[in-house]
């Protein structure tokens, strides 16, 4: 091979590892608007952190203490496995809210992006549902 083949290969190799395949673990991304913040007043160690200013206005839709609420039943659910989370955050771009928007309706879906103390993964993604507004979240979904 020729050395500006090898030369041009390992250009693009260092730009697809730089920036094809970079993860941001605490992004900084926080919302301007203020009134779309939802932060958890509660005394655990887990926090809803605000949402990430590229999610859709839809977190309008929710109180905080209906995110207090589904929160609440993720919680549950995580003491039930192995992960200790560390904060949670109302992700309208997480996979998980993609996949189930078109099953559920938007007032009655709840997504978090999941930061996990104990794992080097990347954060985890819990969807949660409810009949209507009388009716309690239950999970639907969990994973990466």
């Amino acid at each position: 091979m020729s050395k500006k083949f090898l030369l041009a290969l390992l250009v693009v190799l260092i730009t697809i590892g730089t920036f094809g395949c970079s993860y941001i673990r605490n992004s900084n991304n926080v919302s301007s608007d203020r009134s779309r913040m939802v932060v958890s007043s509660s005394s655990s160690d887990s926090n809803v952190l605000p949402p990430s200013s590229n999610e859709s206005v839809s977190s309008n839709m929710f109180t905080n203490e209906e995110i207090e609420s589904a929160k609440k039943i993720a919680e549950a659910y995580y003491k039930g496995t192995t992960w200790k989370p560390k904060s949670y955050q109302f992700d309208t771009t997480n996979r998980l809210y993609k996949q189930y928007s078109s099953k559920y309706e938007k007032d009655k879906l709840i997504v978090f992006t999941v930061a996990i103390e104990n794992s080097e993964d990347p954060p985890r993604g819990i969807a949660l549902t409810k009949a209507d507004t009388n009716s309690d979240w239950k999970v639907v979904d969990e994973g990466y």
